[in-house]
């Protein structure tokens, strides 16, 4: 439940804004329109990625690959590190 708790500042915000009559009013709810549909966006995505490893096969599939995941994940952000490292 915490991780939605960005939502409430949001809407406070979102708001106040619809109160003012005015250009801003547009501003506003273009703004929290964009980010109603991130949260959309993301509550499909997290979704399907739940219903895709909550079944059997699925989680068979993850473990066998998962030492070769985690080797490539940790090759990646090693070369990331050592990338952000080297820049001035």
């Amino acid at each position: 439940m915490s991780e939605y708790a960005f939502i409430l500042p949001i809407a406070a915000v979102s708001l106040l804004g619809a109160m003012s009559p005015g250009p801003s009013f547009v501003i506003v709810a273009k703004t929290a329109l964009a980010k109603s549909m991130g949260f959309l966006n993301d509550l499909v995505w997290y979704g399907m990625v739940v219903l895709l490893f909550s079944r059997p096969k699925a989680q068979r599939g993850y473990l066998c690959f998962k030492v070769w995941i985690d080797r490539l994940a940790g090759g990646v952000l090693g070369i990331l590190g050592l990338k952000l490292i080297a820049t001035p």
